[in-house]
């Protein structure tokens, strides 16, 4: 027999000693798995075996916990058909007292053992008569892959200086009992589990993603609703190299963006982002990314639209950073919505931004992820244009008959036969919902499922601390429109009414002659002041570059009546704005800051000087400037961001500098050029002075205070309409109607108020048309819910199997891997649904047992399948024919798409899957392992 042995299949060295012992194995090793013991289990029947197992770890009870998951985390992995015969014998020899197991505290120790890499010093003592010292762990890798060295001692007094040893550390204070732990985590492991446990642990584990390390303390982590989305965005991005994320606003898009981008950088898939953002919104990108310490490029989406023939020094960064696009680039397209049109709105011409973008992702595949809260304005043709920008990876069923189109000549022909899309149909956004590349989440959703009721309010977590989720007032504040009777004239004369002009609307070519009327009629909707501008430039020689119908000096005829009235007017004859001004006195009063959103740059004008006249204590800001040749739209940076910081400088703490002097901001005055991306949540009130002519804008204003905050409030949203006496009279006024009816129909509590006397009788007197303004109706319609507010109530499949898993948390997270199950279900095929787990990511595998092969299925498919009640029952199935199945069917899938590569395959849960109509049927392993039939 030899002596020594220094080399692989130590097995075959430490067997005979084995089989020589006759009563007592003892066994030190600092690794310890069921398929090493299962090699020499066979000769170590009807003998006592003790083991001692190292490990390093300074809690006793977290020593216990890792040992014993790792001991389970190995068996998961195991793929021999036999393993469970292998789990019965353990447990049967630990029932009987023939099998002993303790685990050792010993730091120094094992850090120093630990320090020699698979060479570790290991003890194997037979009947306290033969020693094996060496490195040989007490695993399939030690007795048979490492190289490994060890000798046979058979002197008495170097054997039982061993044995002492061994019983020195086998009875120390500091060696715990790991025996009935061990066998309670076997016998679990052996049981079937219901099936509701199943789609639970299925749950749990597609939802959850390994932790990365925080790179920076400036980043920011993301908390639990966030982190669900990002393990479903990674799995398209894995499997589809695209993803949308439609996520309400204020639930974090920029946060769960570069958590993908980190957790992608770190997994060695990506080396560079490539960000297309607004330009308001490049400060945030550049301090998430900065945080992650990932290589970032940032530009805006007008730079891509400018084309590449126009030079300039950001033009040429451009030009560079879209050319050095490859395979490990992610491209993150934010407020993904301003692409939902492909031709340009000024002269119908096709966007350069479109063409730029998609010859790169088509040719150089980069991963690429849309982000927007608001995908579409109008149509589904929104939604298309945007899905055009991910790579074309879709398969047929989620592609139109014949493809999208996209440009003639652009490539070979004009359609991209797997280019994601929507199909036409009254279900167009369920459709939307059910694509595999698509998320969506609102705030509702996350309230229902992860916020904390109290009675002051609903709560989340972030990290150390609470963020609450606003309650929401809505006011609708209805005024009688000026000069009524001489518009309505006006506009009946065609006096704005022009020759034809081409404009390309929806992608397709569309012919007006009332282009002007259509400014006039929203700037009489806005203020004196926009409706006297439209009126100037119609009168002027050298105005609108327009043919009017109506000869020059008729319109000055009709028009300067108008105009000087116009001229005339004081702010106390504007009862619009007369209602503004008394709101702003009330919340001056209370504290709150509020937001002004208008869609005209007069107006912002005409409501700056309104409230610096009437209110000259209020701090105003204006994103809008007097210029020589009219208003205009200040410059972001450094203006306009400076008015936003110091507005709302709580939301925007993370930009201002050391040593900045801070200006007190009460209103902030904006154009929707600032209706998006930027944080004004300081602010608990938004006034939509203008109505918004689409829902995606009116839902973007109210989302600059639809943000988490860091105490309960309430925030109102206060819409001003106009009145028309004769609704025929413009379209405007059902347009009006329509979209505040889509923002409030579902409105609960309305409490509905008219005829207030709104004026201060200090005001009175210098009010000429008392009539005009008793007129003026408030409607508050009481507090709505979030999902009334979003565009996109409704959230992706995966979401909504979350509630459930969130209802039953507890439950979920008791759940041990490694599960089986049976469940009766109403298909026709039996399957075998396999979750594993390679490289850390989660892997759905579903196998049909009678044809031998795998069944596709998408995610979304796949839970749907598995979904079933709490006191869904178990079907009667043999646990050991099951095991056959489920490593019959882990085995095709593992040859099928890893044929050559060492890896670790780790299984989390399998389910059966019998139809019906066979569950007694021929073919069906029932208990006791008889095959009915």
């Amino acid at each position: 027999m030899l002596i020594d042995h220094w080399d692989k299949s130590t097995l075959h060295f430490v067997r005979p000693h084995f089989e020589k012992a006759r009563h007592l194995v003892q066994i030190s090793t600092g690794f310890f798995t069921v398929q090493g013991f299962d090699l020499v289990r066979e000769v170590l029947t009807g003998k006592q075996v003790q083991l001692l197992i190292g490990f390093d770890e300074q809690s006793r009870e977290q020593l216990r916990e890792k040992l014993i998951e790792d001991i389970m985390f190995q068996l998961s992995c195991w793929d021999a058909a036999d393993r469970r015969a292998s789990v019965i014998d353990m447990v049967e020899r630990i029932r009987q007292g023939r099998l002993v197991l303790a685990e050792r505290q010993d730091r120094t120790e094992r850090l120093d053992a630990r320090s020699r890499n698979k060479d570790h010093a290991k003890v194997f003592i037979m009947d306290e008569l033969v020693a094996i010292v060496g490195s040989t762990n007490l695993t399939v890798s030690g007795l048979l892959h490492n190289s490994e060295s060890c000798a046979m001692l058979d002197d008495p007094e170097r054997v039982r200086f061993y044995a002492d040893q061994f019983e020195k550390r086998w009875n120390d204070k500091d060696t715990c009992d790991l025996t009935e732990t061990l066998l309670e985590a076997l016998l679990a492991w052996l049981r079937l589990y219901d099936p509701f446990d199943i789609y639970l642990k299925a749950l749990q584990t597609l939802k959850m993603e390994k932790t990365v390390s925080v790179p920076r303390k400036t980043y920011t982590v993301p908390v639990e609703y966030q982190q669900v989305v990002i393990a479903r965005v990674l799995r398209q991005l894995y499997e589809y190299r695209g993803a949308m994320l439609v996520a309400s606003t204020g639930l974090g898009k920029t946060v769960m963006a570069t958590d993908v981008a980190l957790r992608l950088s770190n997994d060695w898939q990506i080396m560079n982002c490539l960000v297309f953002a607004p330009k308001q919104i490049h400060p945030d990108w550049r301090q998430a990314m900065n945080s992650a310490g990932l290589n970032v490029e940032i530009f805006t989406r007008e730079l891509l639209d400018r084309g590449k023939d126009l030079k300039g020094h950001k033009s040429n960064e451009l030009e560079s950073a879209l050319n050095s696009i490859d395979s490990n680039y992610l491209i993150i397209i934010d407020e993904s919505q301003y692409f939902r049109n492909l031709f340009r709105a000024s002269d119908g011409k096709k966007r350069h931004s479109f063409k730029r973008l998609m010859v790169q992702i088509q040719k150089r595949e980069p991963l690429v992820l849309l982000l927007t809260a608001t995908p579409f304005s109008k149509d589904i043709g929104d939604l298309n244009n945007q899905l055009l920008l991910l790579p074309h990876t879709a398969e047929k069923k989620y592609v139109t008959r014949k493809g999208q189109y996209i440009f003639p000549g652009f490539m070979d022909d004009a359609i991209a036969p797997e280019a994601w899309s929507v199909q036409e149909g009254e279900d167009y956004f369920e459709r939307f919902l059910d694509l595999p590349v698509s998320t969506v989440i609102s705030t509702s959703q996350v309230a229902k499922d992860f916020a904390q009721k109290t009675a002051e309010g609903e709560f989340l977590d972030f990290g150390n601390e609470k963020r609450w989720i606003p309650k929401i007032g809505i006011t609708k504040v209805s005024v009688p429109l000026l000069l009524e009777d001489q518009m309505a004239l006006v506009l009946s004369n065609k006096i704005f009414e022009h020759e034809l002009v081409n404009f390309k609307s929806r992608d397709k070519w569309q012919r007006t002659t009332k282009t002007i009327q259509k400014e006039a009629e929203i700037a009489w909707c806005s203020s004196p002041r926009a409706l006297a501008d439209v009126i100037r430039h119609t009168i002027a020689e050298n105005g609108y570059d327009v043919n009017f119908t109506t000869p020059i000096d008729i319109r000055r005829e009709q028009l300067t009546p108008l105009l000087d009235t116009l001229d005339r007017f004081s702010f106390d004859d504007d009862p619009k704005l007369v209602q503004l001004i008394s709101f702003l006195k009330k919340y001056r009063e209370e504290g709150r800051k509020v937001i002004i959103f208008t869609e005209r740059l007069h107006t912002a004008l005409y409501l700056a000087d309104a409230l610096k006249e009437r209110i000259p204590a209020l701090a105003v800001a204006n994103s809008v400037m007097e210029k020589p040749d009219g208003p205009a739209l200040r410059q972001f940076d450094p203006h306009v961001l400076t008015m936003i910081k110091w507005f709302a400088p709580e939301a925007n703490k993370d930009k201002i500098l050391p040593g900045e002097k801070p200006t007190h901001y009460d209103v902030f005055i904006s154009t929707d050029a600032y209706s998006t991306g930027v944080n004004l949540q300081d602010a608990s009130v938004v006034i939509n002075y203008d109505l918004a002519w689409t829902p995606d804008i009116i839902i973007q204003r109210a989302g600059r205070i639809l943000r988490f905050w860091k105490e309960p409030r309430k925030v109102d949203f206060i819409v001003f309409t106009g009145i028309f006496r004769d609704k025929l009279l413009n379209k405007q006024a059902k347009l009006v109607e329509s979209r505040l009816n889509k923002l409030t129909v579902r409105s609960r509590q309305a409490e509905k108020f008219s005829e207030l006397p709104l004026l201060p009788e200090s005001d009175s007197a210098s009010f000429d048309s008392m009539s005009a303004l008793s007129s003026i109706k408030i409607e508050y319609l009481g507090l709505a819910e979030t999902d009334q507010i979003e565009e996109f109530s409704g959230v992706s499949p995966f979401l909504r199997h979350i509630t459930t898993l969130q209802k039953h948390k507890t439950r979920a997270e008791s759940l041990p891997d490694d599960i089986s199950s049976a469940m009766v279900y109403p298909g026709d095929k039996l399957l075998i649904f396999l979750l594993l787990k390679v490289y850390d990511r989660p892997e759905t595998v579903l196998f049909d047992v009678r044809a031998d092969r795998l069944v596709s299925k998408k995610e979304d498919e796949l839970l749907n399948m598995i979904s079933c009640k709490e006191n869904t029952p178990l079907a009667d199935v043999d646990p050991d024919y099951l095991e056959q199945l489920a490593q019959r069917a882990r085995k095709y899938w593992v040859n099928k798409t890893y044929p050559t590569d060492d890896f670790e395959v780790s299984r989390i849960c399998v389910l059966y899957l019998i139809p019906e109509k066979m569950k007694a049927g021929p073919g069906i392993i029932l208990a006791g392992g008889r095959e009915q039939g």
